[in-house]
């Protein structure tokens, strides 16, 4: 029988840093490969950089208001990550950091300046929900409440933007008139 030889394979240095025992017969090539994880191998999840900017913003959050995963991820400077919020507030319980971030205040945004509990386990949602009404946020008939009333978005300065042309109602009936978007 053939002697088994433990041999390390080096990943590059952008990968993840889980070491690989890979064993291999010593005369045979075309065996199949065992791969074995050490048992000390870190099974938490590992936070990405900006999750930390988004705990941030939600610890902003005061009592009695509301935001919601857009808002924040807004405000964190990453505006098209709301779902990465939602990922990063899953995972908070995992990561550690459970005792200073108020989850409870951050919903999904539903339409006309109304937001909602968006968690799918009725468990969690009512538990959320029960945290809410606590600080005394009041939902309505449909599991909504108003943004208008306990939304809380923090506003930041915009940069000055430049003023468009004002254009007259005739000036853009020429245009349609000459073949614009029409034709002619």
């Amino acid at each position: 029988m053939a002697e088994r030889l433990p041999r390390t394979i080096k990943r590059p240095a952008n990968a993840e840093s889980r070491p690989t025992t890979i064993e291999r017969p010593a005369n045979a090539e075309s065996r199949p490969t065992t791969i074995e994880r050490p048992a000390n191998a870190e099974s938490r999840p590992t936070t990405i950089d900006w999750w930390a900017a988004f705990y941030a913003v939600i610890r902003r959050v005061p009592r009695g208001r509301v935001t919601t995963y857009g808002a924040v991820a807004a405000m964190a400077g990453h505006p098209r990550a709301s779902r990465h919020v939602g990922h990063a507030l899953a995972a908070v319980k995992e990561t550690g950091v459970t005792s200073d971030v108020p989850w409870h205040r951050v919903l999904g945004s539903r339409s006309k300046r109304r937001a909602g509990v968006s968690i799918l386990d009725p468990v969690g949602g009512a538990v959320q929900r029960a945290m809410l009404e606590a600080e005394g946020v009041r939902f309505d008939g449909k599991d909504t409440l108003s943004l208008d009333t306990y939304g809380w978005f923090e506003t930041q300065e915009e940069p000055a933007t430049k003023k468009k042309k004002a254009t007259s109602k005739r000036g853009a009936k020429a245009k349609l008139s000459r073949g614009g978007p029409r034709g002619r």
